[in-house]
């Protein structure tokens, strides 16, 4: 199980480092912190990663830890707002004593960045941010690779694939949030490298219940292709907007729009 793995790792070091407690029964503890959206605007998928979360750490307390430690699990419900999420972090840290910490969003991932090198708290984040990882020094880890990444594959695929005389037009859909702005920079820099055109880039909410507007002006541009940057409900707003104005347009996304 990969997860077990990353955090037999992180466990490793802070048994180095002298990190561990003792329960009142002689069990040996490590605190982790958790910030979760389950109620915020990215709560359509934060309420299944916070129970896959929860649920594993449970899992593995009913099947005696990790080589016989405990995780004592500290989470909290930060609705997607970045002082929320700065506020738990504190608490985390300087009440709690935390080890580690499983993070959420892009916004408040990249705002704690500065402070997690400071307090070289290991920071396993949800967010794929590229900022999080690309400069030296950061104590961030992500499971899986960058939305810079994700975007610039979909892009390659396109360009390796396209049979026109003509270059591919992509429009770019994000959200007006670290998450959906990620995107927007890399998808740019690497379409102006490869002879790629990205002929829109429209702004739907995570929330949004229509994007009429949006779609008709990718329509309008002649988009081949549209990469979204989304949560699964502003996904499936947009998806079927596009079915009822008759876009020839081929969608794709990364993972959390699934």
């Amino acid at each position: 199980m990969h997860s077990k793995k990353w955090f037999v790792l992180i466990l490793g070091v802070l048994f180095f480092f002298g990190s561990m407690r003792f329960s009142r029964a002689g069990e040996k503890v490590i605190k982790i912190g958790a910030i979760f959206d389950i109620s915020g605007p990215t709560g359509d998928v934060g309420w299944q990663y916070a129970d896959g979360v929860r649920d594993y750490f449970k899992w593995l307390d009913q099947n005696g830890g990790i080589d016989g430690v405990k995780i004592d699990l500290k989470w909290t419900d930060y609705q997607y707002k970045i002082p929320q999420a700065i506020s738990a972090y504190k608490k985390f840290v300087k009440d709690d004593h935390v080890k580690a910490i499983i993070g959420w969003g892009t916004g408040d991932s990249e705002a704690l960045r500065q402070k997690i090198i400071a307090d070289k708290i290991p920071y396993i984040s949800a967010s794929f941010s590229q900022i999080l990882v690309w400069t030296p020094g950061n104590w961030n880890f992500l499971p899986v690779t960058t939305y810079a990444d994700h975007v610039r594959t979909v892009l390659k695929y396109i360009k390796d694939n396209w049979k026109q005389n003509r270059p591919p037009r992509v429009a770019l859909i994000y959200n007006d949030s670290g998450y959906g702005r990620a995107i927007l920079a890399p998808a740019r820099k690497y379409a102006k490298k490869h002879g790629i055109q990205i002929v829109d880039e429209e702004n739907v909410s995570l929330r949004a219940l229509d994007s009429t507007s949006q779609l008709l002006r990718i329509k309008e541009k002649k988009a081949d292709y549209a990469f979204i940057q989304e949560t699964y409900m502003a996904t499936a707003t947009i998806l079927k907007d596009a079915k009822k104005l008759g876009l020839h347009t081929i969608f794709t996304g990364n993972f959390w729009g699934t």
